[in-house]
Parts: structure tokens; C-alpha cells; sequence
């Protein structure tokens, strides 16, 4: 996942704006965009590469934490998985990787990385 100095210097057309409702860059040349009930796995030229009800960028569990920043505002960071998403289709999870390449199919009911970052499949 980038940071927000990094999403902010990657180049997004205004005509991917137009199309999506909400953009989220997640690295140098993939973008998640929603767009009505859906969110899209797009590259930075707008091509979609896979859609699915949910697409969620990863966290080690029990990673998270809060910190101050040097003007007072506490924000949260968290320490991401990088290369995979959980998807969700149908109320089921499943697991993709940047290119969209489906590594676990969506038939589990919970998928998550522990604190080593290793995957986790609940069924």
C-alpha cells in the first residue's frame, strides 16, 4: 500500500476520475475504483482487471497503531501485506494478487494474515 506522499504523486487521467466514483492508489501502477455497488482492480490507464463486491487491501493482524503527527492529528497506520487483496464475491473471500490473478478462489467464509504474515483460511 502507498503512503499518502506516494498515491499522491502517481498520474491518474482525468478521464479515469470521470468514470469511477472513488480512487485509491495501492501502488505505482494499480488503482482500486468503485463505481456503484462494485470495486475494480484498474491500472493507472484505466483498464480494469478484475471487479468484485469487495476488494480489500490486507493488514498483519494486531499491527495497527496510532501516532501523532507533528502538527497534532493521530492517524492510524497499519502494516499491509503487500502483492495480495482479499476479495469478497457472493459473501465469501477469496484471494488475488496485483495482476489480478486469483491465488484462492472466493469459497472461504474468513481470510487473513497473522502477525508473521502468513494467510489464515477460515471455511
Amino acid at each position: 500500500m502507498l503512503s499518502r506522499e506516494e498515491s499522491e504523486r502517481i498520474q491518474i487521467s482525468e478521464v479515469i476520475y470521470l468514470r469511477y466514483d472513488l480512487l485509491v492508489p495501492i501502488s505505482e501502477n494499480r488503482i482500486l475504483a468503485t463505481h456503484g455497488n462494485n470495486i475494480s482492480l484498474i491500472d493507472t490507464n484505466g483498464e480494469m482487471i478484475c471487479t468484485y463486491d469487495m476488494i480489500i487491501v490486507p493488514t498483519m493482524e494486531d499491527n495497527s497503531f496510532i501516532f501523532e503527527t507533528d502538527d497534532h492529528v493521530f492517524e492510524t497506520q497499519a502494516l499491509y501485506v503487500d502483492d495480495y487483496l482479499i476479495v469478497i464475491h457472493a459473501g465469501k473471500q477469496g484471494l488475488i494478487d496485483y495482476d489480478g490473478n486469483v491465488i484462492i478462489d472466493t469459497i472461504y467464509s474468513e481470510i487473513k494474515f497473522n502477525t508473521n504474515g502468513n494467510i489464515e483460511v477460515l471455511p
